[in-house]
């Protein structure tokens, strides 16, 4: 795997402990930047300002951790778990580093934009991922609005789509 310029989304990233994918690139409150997972920063819920980097004979930077909520308990998180709705992080986007907003790479030829946000899938509809280790997958959405454990955690991400399509690691 190697750099990819401009950076779009469904490419490769790592943090210097492992690698992930990156979700897509945007704009908020008027800063260049990425959608990550969460988990794919060095500490899961809460901002550490994890670098973020692509593949390649460099190791190039391209941005770093800006915004990744902290945990929450209480309230509609069930006892002793620790609570959010997304597993999801932004990062700003390095001087200098070309990008193509809302595009995600489905192959090396073919990329898709991204046009609206969705926020509630509906049951039985069809969605599309791109991923850095399965690639291009869909599936169909099979429950709407479920609090998902985390496995080997204490976590809990409260109304979640469940969609059935291949994933892996990364």
């Amino acid at each position: 795997t190697v750099e990819v310029r401009p950076v779009v989304g469904g490419t490769q990233i790592q943090n210097g402990n492992g690698t992930c994918t990156l979700g897509f690139v945007g704009v908020r409150s008027g800063i260049r930047g990425f959608v990550t997972n969460s988990h794919c920063t060095l500490t899961q819920g809460g901002v550490e300002s994890t670098v973020l980097s692509q593949p390649g004979d460099s190791g190039s930077r391209i941005g770093v951790e800006m915004l990744d909520p902290t945990y929450f308990s209480g309230g509609g998180c069930p006892s002793g778990r620790r609570c959010r709705l997304s597993d999801s992080a932004w990062a700003t986007l390095d001087d200098g580093i070309t990008s193509e907003r809302g595009r995600v790479c489905r192959d090396s030829l073919t990329r898709y934009r991204v046009v609206k946000e969705y926020l509630y899938p509906l049951d039985g509809e069809t969605l599309r991922k791109v991923g850095r280790t399965t690639g291009t997958t869909s599936g169909e959405v099979s429950e709407t609005c479920e609090d998902m454990n985390v496995a080997d955690s204490d976590i809990t991400l409260l109304c979640q789509a469940r969609v059935e399509a291949q994933s892996a690691p990364g």
